[in-house]
């Protein structure tokens, strides 16, 4: 009887005290893959001990979903990403060209393009930034208007929790916010304000996947129109175990104002430290690709 009622009591403290057990597991273990793998544990238990109620009897932290996030896209020491770049003006005609970015983290990236006979180089390192236009510094109206859409390389650009959360508040998010959310069919955590407000930055993770899905920007330049920009995430791709976004869209309210197609990936090359020193580049004037580049195209999107 008595060999019962302890086996009673056992089982009722398991059943009481499953977070807390599995927390003190995730704190004392090692780090790399076994961390992420407790991680997605721990993701898992909250929603086997709360069924049904995730909308109000526990939501995970914004730092942990960024963290379970970074786990599963696994960003590499660098990448470097060839896409072809599309932004469509009023009147539904596409100007398309092709662009390659390195990311090389925590922070560093760098952008190089040819677009209407004009090399772009865009450099970040260090906190610093800086775009050259024909070996010349450019900083122009139109450049700050569209800086938001520059946004969407921050999320591969580190691979800790504290980089990347420092890199989502700089930009005026709130990290410690989050809640549940739904996109279309697709249940997600929202990261800087509660659903279904949208006035704040906010970052959308797929709930299944921990992959990001959308990223409401509010440019700190504020637009006149009052639409919502925003950035969303498709058709995600791997190599190398590293994941990266086919496809990136652009909106400003329902108009999808730009797109990037990725064409290839090249997960961890060896790139030289002085492609993304901002220094150098403007001293030495670094030519940015060693081989021609596909011309700028323009079609219709609406043909007739």
């Amino acid at each position: 009887m008595k060999a019962r009622k302890m086996l009673s009591k056992k089982a009722s403290a398991m059943v009481k005290e499953p977070v807390f057990r599995l927390g003190i597991f995730y704190t004392f273990r090692s780090r790399g893959r076994s961390r992420r793998l407790s991680l997605c544990l721990i993701a898992s238990l909250l929603f086997t001990v709360f069924p049904g109620h995730t909308t109000s009897a526990y939501v995970l932290p914004g730092r942990l979903v960024i963290q379970l996030m970074l786990g599963n896209l696994n960003p590499p020491r660098a990448m470097v990403v060839e896409q072809n770049v599309t932004f469509f003006d009023q009147d539904g005609v596409a100007t398309v060209f092709r662009e390659r970015n390195s990311y090389m983290p925590p922070g560093r990236f760098r952008s190089e393009s040819n677009y209407n006979s004009e090399i772009r180089i865009h450099v970040e390192s260090s906190g610093s930034a800086i775009t050259l236009v024909n070996g010349s510094i450019v900083e122009s109206t139109e450049s700050i208007a569209f800086a938001w859409m520059d946004r969407y390389k921050d999320l591969f650009c580190f691979r800790s929790r504290n980089g990347l959360a420092a890199r989502l508040e700089a930009s005026g998010m709130d990290v410690n916010i989050s809640s549940p959310g739904r996109f279309g069919d697709m249940l997600v955590y929202i990261l800087g304000d509660v659903y279904p407000h949208e006035a704040k930055p906010q970052l959308w993770v797929d709930k299944e996947s921990f992959k990001p899905v959308r990223w409401i920007v509010v440019p700190k330049e504020k637009s006149s129109d009052g639409l919502v920009r925003e950035i969303r995430y498709l058709a995600w791709r791997s190599v190398n175990h590293a994941w990266y976004p086919g496809r990136i869209e652009f909106y400003a309210g329902e108009s999808m104002i730009k797109t990037i197609d990725v064409l290839t990936m090249d997960v961890n090359p060896d790139i030289p430290l002085v492609r993304f020193d901002v220094e150098s580049i403007v001293a030495n004037h670094l030519q940015p690709f060693p081989r021609p580049v596909m011309p700028v195209n323009r079609v219709n999107k609406n043909p007739g």
